[in-house]
């Protein structure tokens, strides 16, 4: 049955909806301050970025045409990254509600509206989603920025139009065709594989994709410097970064106006005319390269635009049918592995259903994976950073207190991540069977939700350093370092991990002033960091030492869990962010 048009926007509206409601934040939460809150967050950046950091490296710094252009190289190589960047992580942080799905089916299916429809509109949902964040993101950079660069020029509006046009132009295309090419990985992949298949290894590539993306992001003004040397040296186009080919689909869209600013005859002052010479010449050697550049870019946007939506609207055609889950019985090695599991680790019944509920929440949950892949990410650049210039280490006690830092860096920036994951429900309409069944007892169930913590998150993460910290200190050493980073994973899991709340359980609630003061804690981190490693090298070598050191943190360790114990174990849960006044708890205060 064909869809009328206020059926249509109907359903657009839905789908755009879905982007922004979170099923698993107090219902009480205004959808408008949510909106408010994106869009500042992607519009603020850009603005101090722009007027902060590069205002007064153009309107100070750099008064010549030439030096201006191949200054600017390296910051519009770091625009366009920015943006296809973060258009590529909103892709994989919606990556679930790109296409259609189960629950689409479940809503949809019933209702008397032509299956392409639907499709349509989703499409038109995520077009319009898409668009809005671009330009939020790229729009006050794109009216900014190209006035700066011709600040100390006479430059008549026609030519600040074209250079505020192409920057907006470029960028969102290039955050298109990120965009894009997630939604191509995602749709190629559920063709290839199958609805079984996608689903098994769906979670898994997301995670992989925000990592990657997340590091690369923050790693991004490392990354944007020197580019002429760096992205646009000779070589094979087709081998060079898609950053360089929108550059260079930049450039040639404002070259006539960078020729037209050096045939001014500006006066240069005498100390620059040989930079500024070396600059020119440097200029009109990458404009051939510019133009190759640019036919790879359009050429790229236009292959992956075709193949994406191709795709996109295949797997789409009709809706996902509703599975039914066949569950087949497990192995008996898999019931033999479980009981041992439970047997050693959780042999109580109330810290049991803790750690098997943590676990298999932050496995099958999107929203607590994209947190724990976050700070995976921020630790995984914070590690690079940490490891730049260390080749190799002679021996442990010459191992540098930053190497042993890392351990220790990457471990506390993940328990935060899980800390905040922790705060958020499973799933929030089916807290009522907690709240049925509790008893007032948090403490055996907390302690779960620890152990789960420590084999789930902690002992991997200590398995994969383990690796290269054998190739960099050697065996013994490695041994000792990861006995070290254990204990101090106990430490710090004590400390962050003190709910007032029953995990995944209750209501999200804001963070408080962790985002105000994320960068304080960090640097605090660092510096608590790197002592401990001053401390470790200092006990590495001489394995009485070493032992005294870990038998201290031991103690530490027992002193926390002691205290913890002390507390009082009775608390009263508030499941949900409700009003006080009783006749609003009850809804009776709602106007009809």
């Amino acid at each position: 049955m064909a869809a009328t048009i206020r059926a249509r926007r109907l359903l657009r509206d839905h789908f755009l909806k879905r982007f922004l409601d979170n099923d698993l934040i107090s219902p009480n939460t205004d959808r408008h301050e949510v909106l408010v809150l994106l869009a500042a967050s992607l519009a603020v950046p850009g603005l101090v970025i722009t007027v902060l950091l590069l205002g007064q490296k153009y309107v100070i710094g750099i008064p010549t045409p030439a030096l201006t252009s191949i200054a600017s190289l390296d910051d519009k190589f770091l625009y366009i990254s920015a943006s296809m960047l973060i258009m590529a992580l909103m892709a994989a942080v919606q990556w679930d509600a790109l296409a259609l799905d189960e629950r689409d089916a479940a809503i949809l299916g019933p209702l008397p509206v032509d299956t392409r429809e639907i499709g349509r509109a989703k499409l038109s949902a995520l077009v319009i989603f898409v668009t809005a964040f671009a330009v939020l993101l790229n729009g006050v950079p794109s009216l900014l920025f190209p006035l700066l660069t011709v600040s100390h020029f006479h430059v008549n509006i026609v030519s600040v139009v074209r250079m505020i046009s192409v920057h907006a132009a470029v960028t969102m295309a290039a955050g298109a065709y990120a965009f894009l090419t997630v939604l191509l990985l995602r749709e190629l992949l559920r063709l290839v594989l199958g609805p079984r298949w996608f689903q098994r290894i769906s979670a898994l590539v997301q995670a992989a994709l925000i990592i990657a993306l997340g590091t690369t992001l923050l790693l991004l003004p490392a990354i944007a410097s020197n580019v002429p040397a760096r992205w646009l040296g000779s070589g094979d186009t087709l081998h060079a970064v898609p950053p360089a080919w929108f550059l260079g689909l930049y450039e040639s869209g404002t070259g006539s106006v960078t020729l037209s600013i050096r045939g001014l005859g500006l006066r240069i002052p005498r100390g620059l005319v040989v930079p500024e010479r070396n600059a020119r010449t440097l200029y009109d050697a990458l404009l051939p390269r510019f133009g190759q550049l640019a036919q790879v870019a359009m050429l790229a946007l236009l292959a992956t635009t075709v193949i994406a939506l191709a795709l996109y609207l295949w797997n789409n055609r009709r809706l996902p049918s509703a599975r039914v889950s066949h569950q087949r019985p497990h192995s008996a090695a898999r019931r033999s592995a479980t009981r041992l599991v439970a047997g050693v680790l959780v042999p109580s019944p109330l810290p049991r259903a803790g750690f098997f509920f943590t676990l298999q929440t932050l496995a099958r949950s999107a929203q607590h994976r994209i947190l724990i892949a976050t700070a995976c990410a921020v630790a995984t650049a914070a590690g690079i950073l940490l490891m730049h210039g260390i080749r190799a280490i002679s021996s442990a006690a010459a191992a540098p207190a930053r190497f042993l830092a890392l351990q220790t860096l990457v471990i506390a920036i993940v328990l935060v991540g899980v800390r905040q994951a922790l705060a958020i429900p499973a799933e929030l309409r089916a807290n009522w069977l907690f709240s049925m069944a509790w008893n007032g007892e948090m403490r055996p169930f907390v302690a779960g939700v620890k152990r789960a913590v420590i084999a789930g998150i902690i002992l991997p993460l200590l398995m994969v350093m383990f690796g290269y910290d054998v190739y960099m200190l050697g065996t013994r050493a490695a041994v000792q370092h990861g006995a070290f980073g254990f204990v101090l994973s106990l430490i710090a899991l004590e400390f962050l991990l003190r709910p007032e709340r029953l995990p995944l359980t209750c209501s999200a609630r804001p963070m408080g002033n962790l985002k105000a003061l994320g960068p304080i804690y960090l640097m605090l981190l660092f510096v608590v960091a790197y002592n401990l490693g001053l401390l470790e090298r200092a006990a590495l070598g001489d394995f009485r030492k070493f032992a005294m050191l870990l038998g201290s943190l031991v103690l530490i360790y027992a002193g926390l869990r002691l205290s913890q114990r002390r507390q009082s174990i009775l608390s009263r849960i508030e499941f949900d962010d409700l009003p006080d006044t009783p006749t609003q708890r009850l809804g009776l205060s709602e106007p009809v």
